[in-house]
């Protein structure tokens, strides 16, 4: 019977059965489910009714007692009894409503009278105290209340008995059921199993045979065992049986396979090794030209090829007299060396001598499996071993041999050893055969040559005596006739060639005079060109360093004439402020222009920097419509922006630069369009805009074009609108204004961005400038100059403040200061600037001191510690990078805010550094407003400061918390990103702290959040805890985070002074334990100062950039390149302090030169630290038994190496 049909029949009956016992047991549970609704709608809620009737009206008792006794309130008193009564009675009311039997009911009646009569006299006992007659509420209470309660109180006692009571009876009988229904469904269930094992027993076996037979089938199958399945015996004939049969048929055929396959594929990898060790013998001596040179090449090449550890190889001399056999090349050899060869090695071995002459003799291999014991040695300084196996083979070319290879093995040799030591040997044949033909060759052709100038030299010899010969015969036969006529040929022959020659001589002075012209021409042409570039370069040093300079005066006419025009004092005239507001204007447009010719300088000297990042296309499209649509609509002009469908959502190129180059664009095409309209279109490019040598480009192209309709630009002048200062022609800038920089430097900067700009224009009619950029731009980072830097972005210090200009800087409030003024330290070099500066510090309540001077300004700080300070960066004597800088590494000036006001482009840097903001000169009126603002804002001691933390451990996060979390400072910690864009949305902070596990793509994303916001970005950021992050994620967020603090024993103590630093916190108000946290930091960095440290590195870049690490930390580096010159170097100097120790190095390397220095017992205590490119597991076991004290990996981590370091110092 198949296991299909006795499936059938088994289900079947099982199925039957199930359906009846699942029928009675539903007839039963809802015989019992009726049963328990009346036990709960009945008796238990009247149990559960009654209880809260008595819970209220013994509540309401213990009320009255306290009434009595004098812990309660009467009044108060009297309203809790009647909230009590009330209660009482409507929980009473609802035990009157539920169903009751005869006997309940006279139960009830009684209970109801009882009650009755003791809220009555409740009733009185609340009149008498709501009348003040508390004598006569406590007469009534004695007298009857407190009886009358006991009563009530016992009757529903007894009716909650009575219900307990038939609750247990009713319980009695639904357990009687309940033990029923349980036997009737146990004989059924017993009778179910049965049944059930029944059909299993007789189903089962057929079904876990089969199977157990295929499990294991499967098992060797999956293993890849497949020898055995032929001994599988297979009896069943059902279903699964078929199944084993085809499974054992199956495995048999793949076993036949594979083994046909690995027998193939083992000859072919064999066949694959020996015939790439052949290619390589070819390729690596087939350029050689010496025998000897090829022999050792050889030799040492393929010895360890062929599984040798010890080989001879010996070549045929073809010059000597007899025939012999010469070593040629050696491979481990353990001989010494002698003045006449090598001792106990023969030089030279006969045919016969030896095995290696036998092998020669008779032109057949010698192999030796079981090599006599003190046969030969193989080893090294260490030690030596005796072979396993031996192997001679002859070198033969066209049934010659030229040599003989002798080889000794430990392991012995294979047979693919055997096999491709034939192949090589052949290889080797061929070459050594073409190299001594190539030498027979050319010893033949120098022979050939020789003889040829010699066979030549006897030649011209006798044609000479031929051609004497003849010339005296005819001179004998013809001297008296030919006489006359010979004198007179030779006369005419020497006029000829006396005007040959004058000829010449003509013609050579003539071309000597043409080449000095030509040199003098050329060397006029390089004088030229060099004085032309040298005029370039100093036109560009000229234009960078005057638009740098103009903007120091610049700051104080904008100011003041802003400050003029406001007029707040009320004393100018309208026509006066209308002068002020034209003289603002005017220094504004002239701002612009310095803007412009300083990018033209940049641009010029190939300084321009570009910041790649992923730009939206729609944004471009908005800022452009929102920024250029109210300039249109001001013309009467429409303005159309347009996206095509077919381009990227995004592109890789610098933001800010694109942005610049369409706003010259769109603000040409507004300017030189009396009516109509400006289109700005995204698209793809045309053909005709693709540039020749870009067309077969890979990459994709984007191209933003601005169309108008204004008045064109005639053909001959569509280049020259590109070039410096030039307009379409000189009516154009009399008309419309401006300088002619603007395409000149979009065109520039397009070519930055890897694009350039094509223009289609028709004189009248209007024009199309279309920006074609790559969709990713290669970055590039900052194009260097080849020459020095023509921009002083630089702030470096220049001579001291003159005499003149100190008469000139007005008086500040050094001389009257006392404890209690807000003071405001001003170091500004220019005059003018420091007295807006001072008058707007004292309108505010500061009263302020001016320093001209860096220097200056660094001591007025220490010695005022002044409120906050205000600081420009090009200062003479000391930059104001150095002066923050200094007061950033004082404890005692650290927590001052310092604003930076200067010409330098605002960047990060100061802001990386602690200060507060930075604002670019030249600044306007409400710029310094809200200078001022920030500094007050940082000054409000009253408000603590914010810090956010979002730290995803939550242990890491109570610590670190705990750590910053103070008086002055108030710590919101989070989990996650999503948290902290939430608090961010609803709260102002002054610092945030980012942990490293969110230093990732989520965090990248919280900082592109941060940096999108004007607000937020002002909020100096903290990554903590770094220790092991992708370089990419950390280019990433490296521009946008103020401090990132690297894993270690101090990263705490660092993050209390960053923090400390960025909020402004005097480490002298700080908790006691926080400050000697911050002091054993600061003694940390002192246990650098004087260390003496011996650096081992043969590499002179890592020495270099390590020095230069350590000499900043105040230590002393001395500089060994290889383990060797270290020892020397211990030896000479016996107070190093550490050593750093490189491993791979030549002469020595670092594990021999550290087992040297712990075997030395006054080197013993002298920590090394190990340096090592390598990464495997067990470097670190490995430097340590050699004897260093601990371990680091290339690239190194300098503030892992300074933890190290730091460490084993303190020790």
């Amino acid at each position: 019977m198949k296991i299909k049909s006795k499936l059938r029949v088994g289900f079947t009956l099982l199925l039957l059965l199930l359906i009846g016992i699942t029928s009675f047991g539903y007839l039963r549970m809802s015989q019992m489910n009726s049963s328990m609704n009346h036990f709960y709608d009945n008796r238990f809620e009247k149990v559960k009714v009654a209880l809260a009737v008595r819970g209220e009206i013994n509540s309401a008792g213990r009320i009255m007692n306290d009434m009595m006794i004098g812990d309660q309130d009467p009044t108060e008193g009297a309203k809790d009894i009647t909230t009590k009564l009330l209660n009482a009675d409507q929980q009473f009311k609802t035990l009157a409503r539920l169903e009751q039997t005869s006997d309940e009911q006279d139960e009830m009646d009684g209970i109801t009278k009882k009650t009755e009569v003791y809220t009555k006299s409740l009733t009185s006992f609340i009149e008498l105290i709501n009348k003040d007659e508390v004598d006569a509420a406590k007469k009534l209470y004695a007298d009857h209340l407190r009886g009358q309660q006991r009563q009530v109180i016992d009757s529903m006692d007894g009716l909650v008995k009575t219900q307990e009571n038939a609750l247990k009876e009713e319980m009695g009988d639904s357990r009687r059921l309940y033990d029923r229904s349980v036997q009737m469904m146990a004989a059924l269930t017993i009778i179910g199993l049965l049944l059930g094992i029944a059909i299993v027993l007789w189903i089962f076996p057929s079904i876990t045979q089969g199977l157990n037979l295929l499990g294991k089938m499967a098992d060797r199958f999956g293993k890849g065992r497949l020898r055995g399945f032929a001994r599988f015996e297979i009896k069943s004939q059902d279903e699964l049986g078929q199944l084993a049969h085809l499974f054992k048929k199956i495995a048999l055929d793949l076993q036949a396979k594979n083994e046909r396959e690995a027998l193939l594929s083992d000859i072919q990898q064999r066949q694959g090794r020996i015939n790439a060790q052949a290619a390589h013998v070819t390729e690596l001596l087939q350029q050689g030209s010496d025998t000897k040179l090829v022999a050792e090449a050889f030799i040492s090449e393929f010895a360890p090829v062929l599984g040798a550890s010890y080989a001879h190889l010996y070549l045929v001399n073809p010059t000597a007299n007899e025939e012999q056999l010469e070593l040629s090349g050696a491979y481990a050899s353990l001989g010494q060396s002698t003045g006449e060869g090598v001792s106990g090695i023969p030089e030279v071995i006969h045919p016969g001598q030896g095995l290696v002459g036998q092998c020669f003799k008779d032109a057949q291999p010698i192999s030796m499996e079981d090599v006599p014991a003190g046969y030969v040695k193989i080893g090294s300084s260490l030690g030596a071993a005796e072979p396993k196996g031996l192997l001679i083979h002859p070198i033969i070319y066209e049934s010659q041999v030229i040599g003989v290879i002798e080889l000794a093995s430990i392991k012995g040799f294979n047979s693919e050893n055997k096999e491709m030591l034939v192949i090589l040997c052949d290889k080797l044949g061929t070459i050594l055969n073409n190299i001594r033909s190539r030498q027979r060759v050319e010893e033949l052709l120098r022979e050939s040559q020789a003889m040829t100038e010699e066979l030549q030299a006897q030649s011209e010899e006798l044609v000479c005596q031929q051609e004497e010969l003849r010339e005296t015969n005819d001179k004998l036969e013809s001297q008296q006739n030919d006489l006359k006529k010979s004198e007179q040929q030779l006369q005419h022959q020497q006029e000829e060639l006396e005007l040959t020659n004058h000829e010449l001589t003509v013609k050579t002075i003539s071309l000597e005079q043409h080449i000095e012209r030509v040199a003098q021409a050329n060397s006029e042409l390089e004088r030229q060109a060099l004085q032309l570039a040298m005029t370039s370069k100093y036109k560009t040093e000229f234009l960078a360093n005057m638009s740098h300079e103009l903007r120091t005066p610049l700051n104080s006419l904008l100011i003041l004439s802003e400050f003029l025009a406001e007029n707040k004092e009320g004393n100018l005239t309208d026509k006066q402020k209308e002068y002020m507001q034209t003289i603002h204007y005017s220094g504004n447009d002239l701002m612009k222009m310095i803007d412009e010719i300083l990018d033209l300088s940049k641009v010029d000297a190939g300084k321009m920097d570009i910041h790649p990042e992923w730009v939206v296309l729609d944004d471009i499209s908005a800022f452009l419509d929102h920024t250029y649509t109210p300039m249109a609509v001001s013309k009467n002009l429409s303005l159309f922006v347009e996206q095509k469908e077919d381009i990227p959502e995004v592109i890789w190129t610098d933001g800010h630069r694109l942005k610049q180059i369409m706003r010259n664009l769109l603000s040409n095409a507004i300017k030189f369009t009396e009516s109509g309209s400006v289109t700005f279109t995204i698209r793809r490019p045309s053909e005709e805009e693709m540039e020749s040598d870009r067309k077969k480009s890979d990459k994709g192209y984007v191209a933003l074009s601005v169309t108008d309709t204004g008045i064109g630009i005639a053909p001959e002048n569509s280049q020259l609108v590109f070039e410096a200062f030039r307009q379409a022609d000189g009516t154009t800038s009399r008309k419309y204004g401006g300088t002619g920089l603007g395409l000149t430097i979009s065109r520039e900067l397009a070519h930055l961005l890897g694009g350039w700009i094509y223009l289609e224009t028709s004189l009248g009619k209007g024009s199309t400038f279309t920006l074609v950029v790559p969709e990713q731009v290669i970055d590039y980072g900052t194009f260097p100059l080849d020459s020095e830097p023509l921009y002083p972005y630089d702030s470096a210090p220049s001579s001291p403040i003159n005499q003149m200009a100190r008469e000139l800087v007005p008086e500040d409030d050094r001389a009257s200061l006392v404890k209690e003024d807000k003071v405001l330290l001003i170091i500004e070099d220019d005059v003018n600037f420091a007295k807006v500066l001072l008058e707007m510090a004292h309108s505010r309540g500061f009263k302020a001191v001016i320093a001209l001077q860096g220097d200056e300004g660094l001591e007025l700080a220490k010695s005022l510690k002044p409120e906050a300070i205000i600081l420009d960066i090009q200062l003479p004597v000391t930059d104001g990078w150095s002066v923050l800088n200094e007061l950033k590494s004082d404890p005692e000036t650290r927590h001052i805010p310092v604003h930076v006001i200067s010409v330098v482009k605002q960047s990060n840097e100061g802001l990386r550094m602690g200060a507060i903001g930075h604002l670019q000169k030249p600044a306007t009126g409400e710029q310094l407003e809200q200078v001022f603002r920030n500094i007050n804002r940082v000054l409000d001691h009253k408000k603590p400061k914010k810090l956010l933390l979002i730290e995803q451990e939550d242990e890491m996060r109570l610590s670190l918390t705990q750590l910053i979390d103070h008086k002055d400072v108030i710590v919101t910690a989070v989990p996650d990103v999503v948290r902290a864009r939430d608090e961010l949305r609803e709260n102002s902070f002054d610092c945030i702290v980012l942990g490293s596990n969110l230093a990732g793509d989520s965090g990248t994303t919280l900082l592109d959040h941060i940096q999108e916001s004007t607000d937020l970005r002002r909020i100096p950021v903290i990554v903590h805890g770094l220790n092991d992050i992708h370089e990419d994620v950390l280019r990433k967020i490296r521009p946008y985070v103020n401090k990132i603090i690297i894993k270690d024993v101090n990263s705490p103590a660092r993050l209390l002074e960053e923090t400390a630093l960025f909020l402004h916190r005097m480490e002298s108000e700080l908790p006691e334990e926080k400050q000697k946290l911050l002091s054993k930091l600061h003694q940390g960095e002192a246990a650098f100062e004087n260390k003496k440290i011996l650096l081992v590195d043969d590499d002179a870049r890592n020495v270099f950039a390590l020095s230069s690490v350590l000499e900043h930390k105040k230590m002393k580096v001395i500089v060994a390149e290889n383990g060797r010159e270290a020892l020397s170097i211990l030896e000479e100097q016996s107070d190093v302090d550490l050593v750093l120790m490189d491993i791979m190095m030549p002469e020595m390397d670092g594990y021999e030169a550290m087992k040297h220095i712990r075997s030395n017992a006054e080197w013993n205590n002298i920590p090394i630290i190990a340096l090592t490119a390598k990464a495997m597991k067990d470097d670190r076991n490995k430097c340590i038994e050699a004897g260093a004290s601990d371990y680091i990996t290339k690239p190194v981590n300098t503030d892992q190496l300074l933890s190290l370091m730091r460490v084993w110092l303190h020790r």
